[in-house]
């Protein structure tokens, strides 16, 4: 009879999961697991109290799904957990645990349980497949645990006796081996030959090597009559019969193949992108890890080039994301046909590639290879019936030189790619130091910036617009900025990055309002009709209660609707997701609307006019060479005129010269700003300004509506 205390040999001390861990970071630890018995992993509460199991199947099968990984990734582990898994105490015995098994779960071999202790606690984990095991070196001794093991499992039993080699199998030996001729009563000699040769070298080592050196495992394979490709697990022990002094030999086998799949199959998930057949990341840092010690040990260098299709949400949103991973696989397959068979081509997520490229001696074997590799993008792609013309940037960083390890190594070249897209997309880069910085300097201000609203780390400058003829103060333009601890971040560093981050909605509000307070002050203190121009991001214009937002800011400042001019760029004009929608309900409030940087971007006569457009600001651009550049006269001139054919009034930025306003002034442009005026100052400065300033040019009848 087995005691209670054999069932202590079967605990594994397992680090297990706690239900809010997100799913992606702990995919790879699910699915690659050091001991490959483990088919799950417990997830325990606060009080180290068991709530279920997560199986590598389940995860597999989410994986294998149309955009699993991504759709689920960022999901809790509690999402994917079966809450009733198998609890079996410590102190049990095994046969007792061997009921639980058999009374509780469904399909036993392929699952494991949890230990607890008495008071419910987790220990560790357990499998059936040990639970069997421990059970099958008693079988000689035990005829009950061997009707438990294979009510269990069904597995077989058998027994060799030496003196004859006589191989006694129980009645499920056959059908796992898939032999039509029995060998359960067959001789050891006559069953081996039914194996293929390397499994009979390992089953005469088997039961023939020396004693204290026998194997208790063997993994065979074999041939079934039907054509059928198997493995067998072969389990075993020897030993001497007590009454008769014979060699003997018991154990259990069993049909491992499916086993064997599906955790071929798991590695396959963890180190392969689905879509691609690329290895993925994690495959993909394993094996750049693996080329810097080999880098080190010969002294050669190892380029990383990180890849990013341009321009790829495009073809999502226009193509549809059948095209998208279409486009995705026949990228994969010319990256795979352009680099050597020595390199790796790797699929990181998204539209992100990386290729090693091993062995580099110069620098010329680098940019050889780039310039393949953009050569390859240059034939058009085939998606959902179009010929697609893509191009792809490319960063570059080489290792011992630009990076001491896996990460600095993927960063520098991540930072590379970037600096490719800023310089035109289609190309490439070399990582620099300058670069570094500049990624340093960028994640330093990103840190930054997600707590500067919470600190008061903001402030709103304001700079008029005057009346081009009157000099009267017309608007002032609520322009931001950014004074953390550390000093002054100019606008063109720190407003991209509030764009990126997605802050721009929560700062954008508060700029709205600290706006509209000001404007509202104004006018008690003697700036009677002045109004105030805010800018707008696309991404405030498409939440869906920014104009609730800006009526419900307009009641709490008393601000007049007529009195808050909104600055948009062209592109929301063209934008489809709830933007050019969300102007002509502020257009119906009575707020004004403005085009920033009018002539820049796509300008089109007909939303103009559908938008009732009240103002066209003139970029800089055009101003600063006036009088300088014909062209820029030119389009200076046509814009002044074209708008007042619509009735829409025009704004000059960036006047800094008599010249350039009385240019202006000549051709009827209604309002200037620039430093000619002012810079923006703060309100205060802004208000004492206002106070004092005097005419820069005479009256005239003409007024800046």
């Amino acid at each position: 009879m087995l005691v209670k205390k054999d069932l202590a040999c079967l605990l594994k001390r397992t680090e297990p999961l706690h239900p809010d861990m997100i799913i992606s970071d702990v995919a790879d630890r699910i699915l690659i697991l050091k001991n490959q018995k483990f088919l799950s992993l417990p997830v325990i509460d606060s009080a180290n109290r068991p709530l279920g199991m997560v199986s590598r199947s389940r995860l597999q099968d989410i994986f294998l799904q149309r955009y699993g990984r991504e759709l689920w990734g960022r999901r809790p582990v509690a999402d994917i957990m079966s809450t009733t898994p198998l609890l079996i105490p410590l102190e049990m015995s095994m046969e007792d645990a061997a009921s639980s098994v058999t009374a509780q779960l469904k399909y036993p071999i392929t699952e494991d349980f949890i230990f607890v202790d008495q008071a419910g606690a987790y220990l560790g984990l357990g499998t059936v497949l040990d639970l069997l095991e421990a059970l099958a070196k008693d079988l000689g001794r035990n005829r009950r645990a061997l009707i438990r093991a294979q009510q269990i499992a069904g597995l077989a039993s058998w027994e060799w006796n030496a003196h004859n080699d006589t191989f006694d199998g129980s009645l499920h030996l056959d059908p796992i081996l898939g032999l039509s001729q029995p060998g359960r009563d067959a001789t050891l000699a006559s069953l081996t030959e039914a194996f293929e040769p390397a499994s009979q070298a390992l089953i005469h080592q088997f039961f023939h090597a020396p004693e204290g050196d026998l194997p208790q495992t063997v993994e065979l394979r074999i041939t079934s009559d039907d054509g059928e490709q198997r493995l067998i697990e072969l389990q075993g022990e020897h030993y001497v019969d007590g009454e008769t002094g014979e060699h003997r030999a018991v154990g259990t086998i069993r049909d491992i193949t499916q086993r064997r799949l599906t955790e071929e199959r798991m590695a396959y998930l963890a180190n392969f992108d689905q879509l691609t057949k690329l290895p993925n990341r994690y495959l993909f840092q394993d094996r750049l890890k693996h080329a810097i010690a080999q880098a080190d040990r010969s002294g050669s260098s190892i380029a990383l080039l990180f890849l990013d299709i341009d321009r790829f949400k495009w073809i999502n949103d226009a193509l549809g994301h059948a095209a998208g991973d279409e486009l995705l696989m026949q990228v994969a397959q010319r990256l795979n046909d352009t680099v050597r068979v020595s390199d790796t081509v790797a699929r990181l997520g998204g539209d992100e590639f990386t290729i090693i490229l091993e062995n580099i001696t110069t620098t010329s074997q680098i940019t050889s290879a780039v310039e393949h590799i953009l050569g390859s993008f240059r034939g058009k792609f085939q998606l959902a019936r179009r010929e697609v013309s893509v191009s792809t940037s490319i960063g570059v960083a080489v290792y011992p030189g630009d990076a001491d390890g896996v990460e600095t190594l993927l960063k520098s070249a991540d930072t590379a790619m970037y600096r490719a897209k800023q310089e035109g997309r289609d190309g490439y880069h070399f990582y620099t130091e300058e670069l570094n910085r500049k990624a340093d300097r960028r994640l330093e201000l990103e840190h930054a910036l997600r707590s500067a609203l919470e600190r008061n780390e903001f402030e709103l400058y304001f700079q008029p617009q005057l009346h081009t003829t009157t000099g009267r103060l017309i608007s002032a333009e609520a322009l931001l900025r950014w004074f953390p601890p550390s000093g002054s971040i100019g606008p063109a560093e720190f407003i991209p990055l509030l764009e990126d981050l997605r802050l721009i909605v929560p700062v954008g509000r508060w700029v709205l309002e600290k706006a509209c307070e000001a404007a509202s002050r104004w006018q008690r203190e003697g700036l009677d009709g002045v109004r105030v121009a805010v800018n707008l991001s696309v991404h405030q214009l498409r939440h869906s209660d920014f104009v609730s937002t800006v009526k419900e800011t307009l009641n709490k400042t008393g601000l007049a609707p007529e009195l808050l001019e909104i600055e948009v760029t062209e592109s929301i004009l063209l934008d489809d997701r709830g933007s050019a929608i969300a102007l002509l309900e502020l257009n119906d409030l009575g707020v004004r609307v403005a085009i920033d940087d009018f002539g820049t971007g796509y300008s089109s006569l007909a939303y103009l006019k559908r938008f009732a457009v009240d103002t066209l600001k003139l970029d800089r651009t055009f101003v600063s060479d006036l009088t300088v550049d014909v062209d820029d006269d030119a389009i200076a001139s046509a814009v002044i005129t074209l708008a007042h054919s619509l009735g829409i009034t025009v704004t000059a930025e960036g006047v800094e010269t008599a010249v350039q306003r009385q240019f202006l002034a000549e051709r009827k442009c209604d309002c200037i700003q620039g430093f000619l005026i002012s810079p923006a100052v703060p309100e205060a400065a802004f208000l004492k300004w206002a106070a004092s300033a005097t005419k820069i040019v005479p009256a005239s009848p003409l007024i800046c509506a």
